[in-house]
Parts: structure tokens; sequence; C-alpha cells
């Protein structure tokens, strides 16, 4: 069901998205005896923390024309449902893990390039062009340090 949000509670659905997806990732990780998932868990946990630092921050400076913005036809608020559907078990590949883990920072990207389509102002464009490239670029940044563990 779609409804009507702010850009501020957009943002913060996104901080919370990455603070819950950084928690799964941090408590998976203690429950595991694979040092190999583990060491791929730890990297994707603070990738998703300081994605959602970074949102915080944003969220903060943000001019209150760009919080204050309506969007109409926004998704729901799923990112719960969706992350208690997410399963990492001792038995899951690190690469199966961190799949699952881009899969989900995906759907947000979408989101932002989504209401970035339908933005009425430039500025309100220039903010959701900045939070798309911070997904994609920290996006590029995590496959790097993946690689090198």
């Amino acid at each position: 069901m779609a409804g009507c949000c702010q850009m501020v509670d957009i943002l913060r659905r996104g901080q919370r998205f990455h603070e819950e997806l950084a928690a799964y990732c941090r408590q998976t990780r203690r429950h595991t005896h694979s040092d190999e998932l583990r060491r791929a868990l730890s990297v994707v946990g603070r990738h998703e923390a300081w994605l959602a630092h970074c949102i915080e921050a944003y969220t903060t400076d943000v001019p209150s024309k760009v919080a204050k913005a309506w969007f109409r036809g926004t998704p729901d608020d799923d990112t719960t449902v969706m992350l208690r559907h997410m399963r990492i078990t001792e038995e899951t590949e690190p690469d199966e893990a961190i799949a699952m883990t881009l899969e989900y920072d995906e759907c947000l990207a979408r989101l932002f390039s989504r209401l970035l389509d339908v933005a009425a102002t430039p500025e309100l464009r220039d903010a959701l062009q900045g939070l798309l490239d911070l997904e994609r670029s920290e996006e590029m940044k995590l496959s790097h340090q993946l690689q090198q563990i």
C-alpha cells in the first residue's frame, strides 16, 4: 500500500534500515562458527553502520525546505518485514550472505531513484541524487573491501 510522507521520513527510514541491517550482521556474526562468514559479516556490518551514520548526518544538514517536501505514492515502510525474512545461517555461504545484504541495499537505492524521478524541485532532486550517489559509491567500496577478505 502506498501513502504520503515527507523527505525527512524517507531519510529516517533509510537510516533505520541501515541500522537494522548492521545489527543483524553483528548478531549473526556472533552466532556463526565460520571464520570466513564472520569476516564477511563484519565488513558488511561496518558498511551498513557507516551508511546509517551518513544518512543521519545528511538528515541533520538537509535544508528545512527539502526535509519538509512531501511525496505521494511512497511505498509503505516494510524494511522490518524484509529483514525478518533474511536468514543467514551457519550453512550460508559468505557470497550468498553478501548478495542478500546487497539486495536489500539495492531496494533502498531503487526507492531513492523512484523518488528522484518525481521530485518537484531542483533542491529535492539534488538531495535525492546525493543519497543515490552515496548508496552507489558505498556499494562499490564494499565490493572492493569484500574482495580483499
